[in-house]
């Protein structure tokens, strides 16, 4: 055992002898704990790591090894040395964890270190300390004070640790918002101009932090002296009434507006209507009267009441809006209302009553009354309205053609309710005209005689004149219906205008031959109106025949001229004559059938006699005719001679005879 003991001691020697040498790292121990506060944010150098004895060798990593709770710390190389540092990589909680326990570890090459303790205690964060704590005054002159530059008041901090402070304003009594702090500097400002507040006395609270540590009941006390007032209207609230009826200008109200305010400056009224949508029928004017923007605005039927709130203002107070008008509009009988003006009519020429025009017309009356009379206003002499059809009549008959115009008439319809109130409308009557009149020739015949020795030209023309008074009615054009001959259009024609022209040369074997042609007018109405008339040409060819005698050395000329023509020679006179023969034939005929009808065809009326009865002559007239047969009709013994008997009994010749009546006959 001893042999084995030397061995092993040996062969350490050897090993020990035989490798490098290498240098030892001693970390020095740390004498005393290190402190952190509870609140930095950023990388924070704590504690420097030395080392005693290095052996020349140079430190190469320095580490935390382990720590005790965990926590945000770590070593960091500046140069040549290794400082202890809190990372920020999580923050420290001064209540929840106040010691950390830290082990730390250093290498150079590949040698480590011994391990050493390292104790780092967290520190509570100081709050700031705010000067003038717990309250500050600040006195202001609100006629002085310029809101755009001036502080109200500056708070001032200071922290311990120099931590960024963050100022702000927990409230404002009385609450209305009119100050403002500068979270970054501390400085309190107004929001608005002094002289726009109405209380003196405003308490503050003001906050500051240091991001740990809160201040919050720090007061600041802020007393404004010369405040203004606001301006009054004297003469509001109120109420006025007015008519319905009332006229553009009418004032309602003049305002007394009063300010005693130490800031002189114009004080000015505004005013609001309600409804809104009815402001525009009053005016706020540069007096401070309140008037009717126009006539007819008010309607008792549409809104009974308008209210109207104003306010006076300095330019920095106003009144407190309770100053209020309330405008009565009072009932008054207004007149009825038509639904247009003016309102159109166009009618057509006519008689009496016997063409209308409808308006389109509708009257209402505000107050709902009845109208008592609807007529035209003065009356009319040629025109006739009828209120319960709305149409408008001739009174007489109208003819455009004989008043020469087409021009409208003007009539004013006058509407009038029961309380008497009126409305007038105008009403544009427009008359056309008809095509009432036919187009007429100057004559109804050109006849006219031509020979060989007639220039191809006018012959002749005819005037043709229509009396309606207006266009198409009044246009007329001339138009031929027949010719006879059907080849008279080849010597003769009458233009549109009723010219006569002879166009083509008549042969000479044509001589006593007549050319008729029947033409009408027709005007340009509708329906179109027309009217006949008739041209007649005749020709004549003469002959001249020249005898020449050489003895007396004197020539002589005889004209021979075809002998003249009766009126039978004429085809025009024969076509006439027919025509006349024939309506007269007709006319016969039909006197002829209606006599016929008359007499053969109606049946005459029967004299209304009373009715007969039976008689026995022995037994109520036995002394007279007894040889008569049993039975007599009554009427027998009462005719006093046989001449009134046969006056009596005429008609019975065109009557079929009885049985009952053949004794009597017979008798006779």
């Amino acid at each position: 055992m001893e042999i084995k003991g030397q061995f092993r001691l040996l062969i350490f020697g050897v090993c020990f002898l035989i490798s490098p040498t290498t240098a030892a790292v001693t970390i020095n121990e740390f004498t005393q704990p290190t402190y952190v506060a509870e609140d930095p944010t950023v990388l924070t150098k704590l504690v420097e790591i030395t080392v005693s004895d290095s052996g020349g060798a140079t430190v190469t990593d320095c580490d935390v090894v382990a720590s005790s709770p965990n926590g945000p710390f770590s070593v960091s190389p500046y140069s040549t040395e290794f400082w202890v540092v809190y990372d920020a990589t999580s923050n420290l909680d001064y209540s929840t964890t106040n010691f950390y326990e830290l082990t730390l570890e250093c290498a150079a090459s590949s040698v480590k270190s011994n391990r050493v303790k390292l104790f780092v205690y967290v520190t509570p964060n100081s709050p700031p300390v705010i000067t003038a704590y717990p309250t500050a005054t600040a006195t202001l002159d609100a006629s002085t004070f310029d809101v755009s530059t001036a502080a109200v008041y500056q708070v001032t901090a200071t922290d311990a640790e120099k931590d960024t402070l963050t100022y702000s304003l927990l409230s404002q009594q009385p609450s209305q918002a009119l100050f403002s702090i500068d979270s970054a500097t501390g400085k309190i400002t107004a929001n608005r101009d002094l002289r726009l507040l109405s209380t003196s006395s405003y308490i503050l609270t003001v906050q500051v932090s240091d991001g740990k540590n809160v201040i919050s009941d720090f007061h600041v006390v802020v007393n404004i002296n010369k405040l203004n007032t606001a301006p009054v209207i004297l003469n509001l609230p109120t109420s006025i009434n007015i008519p319905e009826d009332a006229v553009s200008g009418t004032t309602l109200i003049a305002l007394s507006v009063e300010d005693n305010t130490a800031y002189p400056g114009p004080v000015k009224p505004t005013c609001t209507t309600s409804p809104s949508s009815d402001g525009y029928k009053f005016t706020l004017n540069a007096d401070n009267t309140i008037t009717l923007s126009a006539s007819n605005l008010l309607n008792y039927e549409v809104r009974k009441t308008y209210t109207i709130t104003c306010r006076a203002t300095d330019g920095y107070l106003s009144t407190d809006g309770n100053d209020v008008l309330t405008v009565n509009v009072e009932n008054v009988n207004e007149p009825p209302v038509f639904n247009s003006n003016p309102y159109y009519c166009t009618i057509a020429e006519g008689a009496q009553r016997d063409h209308y025009c409808t308006l389109s017309l509708t009257i209402t009356d505000p107050e709902g009354d009845p109208l008592s009379s609807l007529d035209f206003e003065p009356a009319s002499s040629d025109f006739y309205f009828d209120k319960s059809t709305n149409r408008i009549y001739f009174s007489v008959a109208y003819d455009v053609d004989v008043v020469h115009t087409t021009d409208p008439v003007s009539l004013i319809l006058k509407a009038v309710d029961s309380g008497g109130a009126t409305a007038t409308a105008s009403v544009i009557i427009t008359v056309t005209d008809d095509n009432d009149q036919t187009c007429a020739f100057d004559k109804s015949t050109i006849y006219q005689s031509i020979d060989q020795n007639t220039a191809l030209g006018a012959l002749g023309a005819f005037i043709v004149t229509d009396e309606d008074l207006t266009s198409p009615n009044k246009d007329t054009k001339v138009e031929i219906v027949s010719s006879s001959p059907s080849n008279s259009g080849s010597y003769i024609t009458v233009t549109g205008a009723g010219e006569l022209y002879y166009i083509g040369s008549v042969p000479a074997a044509n001589s006593g031959s007549s050319y008729t042609m029947v033409v009408k007018c027709k005007d340009g109405g509708t329906p179109a109106r027309s009217a006949f008339a008739t041209v007649i040409v005749s020709y004549t060819y003469i002959t001249t025949t020249t005898t020449t005698t050489t003895t007396a050395a004197t020539t002589i000329t005889t004209t021979t001229k075809a002998p003249e023509k009766t009126i039978w020679d004429y085809d025009w006179f024969i076509a006439v004559f027919s025509i006349f023969m024939i309506l007269l034939a007709a006319a016969v005929i039909g006197l002829i059938a209606y006599i016929v009808y008359k007499c053969c065809c109606q049946t005459p009326q029967r004299p209304n006699y009373p009715p007969r009865r039976k008689v026995n002559p022995e037994y109520q007239y036995d002394d007279r005719r007894i040889t008569r047969s049993s039975y007599y009709d009554d009427d027998d013994y009462l005719r006093t001679s046989r001449s009134d008997y046969n006056y009596n009994r005429s008609w019975q010749s065109h009557q079929a005879i009885s049985p009952r009546q053949i004794p009597a006959l017979e008798y006779r």
